[in-house]
């Protein structure tokens, strides 16, 4: 009877009649048969009485029914046992394609019985290659740290019996060499009678979570422009060792001088390269063992475990000596430093760290003044890099504007003012992009905005360090005019500041004179008559009328001139 046959015809109590009748029917056919062909059956009639015969052939014929009935049961429950075991192991099939998880099993002599697609996929073998073989051959793993090989999971098993898990750091070597970080575990197949028939082993890729984990410890633990310790870290591990152990402990704390005036000054993107380069200068100047912070948003803060005072100033002369030989960037580096010693156990911590800020703020008062001329003549320097002013063009314009300053009798502060205004009242053009510096043509209406920008750049800039504070005004007046038509605050008359309005003078007279990338230069004489054309409306016209004197002075032919500023 087929597999099919018994699932179009499963049994049912009505077919076992239609079967009884059947077989009742060809009994009695063939006991006639039987009769007619054999004599011995005929004369068994007249002995025995025929119910009796019928009864007997009647009795086979119940067995015979019954044991057919049974054997078709025995028959269907093969089957359909067959089917559930067939569709378990589908089942089991679509389970290990399904899973994320990779999953190898092996005999007790650790060779592959069965891998699933994930397994496949992170070792690099196919079921059909790997099946015979020891798992040693496809399974390759190693410490991510050591790189030496780990002995896996299965052969452990197979030795204690148990069922063991690998710790996280361990990489697994595809064929093609692709590396994996994973964590794995593996247990025994025990067999019904509890003994071990093999192992599974089951791993999964974890190298995305470990280095989104370590992107947080990252984050937690660091300071992401510097790529040092965060103040977090710091702490955390200034209490850790503070011990008897790490005694002399030393601290370093430091501050970047004039941070303020470099992000004012060149933009907060040259500010950041800044503190990266003291960060590199602090690790090169530092041990391993030692932690290295960025304490705040200057300032930076070091630990030297095991450490006298002497040696932390060391420290602190090669973390100078460094800052003075780096040649990158605008302005040099430069930071202030303190320092102070833990040498015995009872000395609070935070007292030792009190006492080395409060050597490092000494430091920068002393510090300050000298860096800040410093990052002044870097200021200088970078305005005639990136502008059409040249160093020639900050000379004319500061005798220009003393010539004046002089003739109106000005005081030695207010000349000392003049000529830090000529030299520096573009200041606020060094942030100002290229393209729109630099643009040959004429600027769009969004580029004239920006420009216009500079004199509040440059105040700000100004206001960030106290040898600029006392101009900053007159850096933010510079392009006013004296109808009040000017920027960036619409002042007029004797409003503007006085070196503002000479330096408006002397600054459009040699831009005239001298011309510009995109403008010819004209003659003295034609600068001064448009000078004197504009005087009332964007210039003093009594500055005007100075101005125009102390140049036409000694020039027969511009005798006249000085009469037309006079009237």
């Amino acid at each position: 009877m087929s597999r099919e046959t018994l699932r179009k015809s499963p049994y049912e109590l009505p077919s076992e009649f239609v079967l009884l009748i059947g077989l009742v029917s060809i009994v009695l056919a063939l006991m006639n048969i039987i009769a007619f062909r054999f004599p011995i059956v005929a004369f068994l009639n007249t002995v025995v009485p025929g119910s009796l015969l019928y009864t007997v052939f009647l009795g086979l014929l119940a067995v015979s029914l019954f044991m057919v009935v049974i054997i078709r049961r025995r028959m269907l429950a093969e089957v359909k046992a067959n089917e559930a075991l067939a569709a378990e192991k589908e089942r089991l099939a679509v389970t290990l394609r399904s899973i994320r998880e990779g999953v190898i099993t092996t005999d007790t002599k650790a060779r592959v019985v069965l891998m699933n697609p994930a397994a496949e996929g992170l070792t690099g073998w196919t079921e059909g290659e790997a099946v015979g073989k020891p798992l040693s051959e496809i399974f390759h793993s190693m410490n991510v740290e050591t790189r030496k090989e780990c002995k896996n999971s299965v052969e452990k098993v197979l030795e204690t019996g148990k069922a063991v898990e690998l710790p996280r750091h361990t990489i697994i070597v595809a064929r093609d060499g692709t590396e994996r970080i994973i964590e794995d575990s593996a247990a025994p197949i025990c067999g019904r009678d509890g003994g071990i028939i093999g192992v599974v082993l089951v791993f999964r890729d974890i190298t995305e979570r470990r280095r989104a984990e370590e992107q947080i410890r990252y984050l937690t633990f660091y300071d992401k422009l510097t790529g040092l310790y965060n103040r977090a870290y710091f702490e955390e591990n200034l209490k850790r060792l503070d011990t008897e152990r790490e005694l002399p402990l030393s601290l370093i704390m430091g501050d970047v001088n004039n941070l303020k005036l470099v992000n004012d000054a060149f933009g907060h993107q040259e500010g950041d390269k800044l503190l990266a380069r003291i960060a590199r200068i602090l690790r090169s100047c530092c041990r391993k063992e030692d932690i290295i912070a960025r304490w705040g948003g200057d300032e930076f803060a070091v630990i030297l475990p095991k450490t006298p005072g002497q040696t932390a100033m060391e420290v602190c002369a090669r973390i100078r000596k460094a800052c003075g030989e780096v040649a990158e960037g605008p302005v040099q580096p430069s930071i202030a430093l303190g320092v102070a010693t833990k040498e015995k156990a009872g000395q609070p911590i935070d007292e030792v760290l009190r006492e080395a800020e409060s050597w490092m703020y000494r430091r920068k008062l002393i510090e300050s003044r000298s860096c800040r001329s410093s990052i002044i003549s870097s200021l200088q320097k970078t305005l005639e890099e990136r502008t059409c002013e040249t160093e020639e063009h900050a000379r004319r314009l500061q005798e220009l504007a003393l010539q004046v300053g002089r003739a109106l009798k000005l005081s030695d502060r207010e000349l000392d003012e003049l000529a830090l205004l000529a030299v520096l009242h573009d200041i606020g053009k060094i942030p100002i992009p290229d393209k729109v510096l630099m643009k040959p043509d004429r600027l769009s209406l969004e580029e004239w905005e920006t420009m216009r920008k500079h004199p509040e750049i440059g105040y700000r800039i100004a206001q960030a360090s106290s040898e600029l504070a006392h101009i900053a005004d007159a850096i933010l007046a510079h392009h006013e005019r004296w109808d009040g038509t000017g920027y960036p605050q619409g002042l007029k008359g004797n409003e503007i500041p006085l070196i503002s309005r000479i330096i408006a003078i002397a600054d459009a007279y040699d831009a005239m004179t001298h011309g510009r990338p995109y403008k010819k230069a004209i003659s003295r004489e034609e600068a001064l008559q448009e000078l004197i054309r504009c005087a009332g409306k964007q210039f003093d016209p009594e500055l005007v009328r100075v101005f125009v004197d102390m140049v036409s002075k000694g020039i027969p032919e511009q005798q006249q001139l000085r009469a037309t500023a006079s009237s």
